[in-house]
């Protein structure tokens, strides 16, 4: 199962993103994601993830606006997306929106997304 929790925004911080409307979620697992396009081609860690969107820990700043190709491994399948640049946070990493992906992608998404909402609500022990 994977562990996660859900991210929480912060108002009035530069960081937050207005009109957010899809729950994310902090990943606490590596997942690696693929990058490729805009003359990119590298693999980065997920940082967190929600419906519309994914945050990926970078090693380089990418431009807004800059279109990829994502590739998220889930075990034995790939989620393959087409994702648009929207910020860079230097030193962080940089956030995508998801412009494109096929319907089986797009429920393996979901499906990582009910597990890290469930991961959420479990309650810790320590």
């Amino acid at each position: 199962m994977l562990v996660g929790q859900q991210a929480e925004s912060r108002e009035g911080s530069s960081s937050s993103l207005a009109g957010r409307q899809a729950k994310r979620f902090h990943v606490n697992q590596r997942i690696p994601v693929g990058v490729l396009g805009g003359g990119l081609r590298f693999t980065g860690e997920m940082i967190d993830i929600s419906s519309n969107g994914i945050m990926i820990e970078c090693p380089m700043d990418i431009p807004v606006g800059t279109v990829v190709r994502l590739g998220i491994s889930f075990g034995h399948r790939t989620a393959r997306i087409v994702a648009t640049a929207r910020r860079c946070i230097p030193g962080v990493g940089t956030a995508f929106e998801f412009l494109h992906m096929h319907y089986a992608d797009r429920e393996m998404i979901h499906h990582l997304l009910l597990q890290l909402a469930t991961s959420a609500l479990t309650p810790k022990t320590v």
